[in-house]
């Protein structure tokens, strides 16, 4: 959830930025938006992309190492949160 603070500050930087109201003084963004802005819609790396139709969508293309996947990930949330300050949170839990 973003703050009124958060949600500013992304509206400066990206003002098309899709932002939903969810009460309590908190708001949504897309995060298949954000990863799209950040350059990683359709975007591979060793045998790890995303999706070209999808940006929330990693793709493995025959590794067998969770690593790259979880790496690859990673890179994405990490060069999000630097272009636009928002840090995502995974849906998919990986224990």
């Amino acid at each position: 959830m973003l703050t009124t603070d958060e949600k500013d500050a992304l509206q400066k930087i990206l003002p098309d930025a899709p932002v939903y109201n969810v009460g309590d003084d908190g708001f949504k963004t897309s995060a298949a938006f954000l990863i799209e802005k950040a350059g990683y819609k359709g975007k591979r790396k060793g045998m790890v992309g995303t999706y070209e139709q999808h940006a929330l969508i990693i793709v493995n293309y025959g590794t067998e190492n969770g690593q790259e996947i979880a790496g690859f990930m990673e890179e994405i949330q990490q060069e999000v949160k630097k272009q636009f300050g928002i840090p995502l949170e995974p849906e998919v839990w990986i224990f």
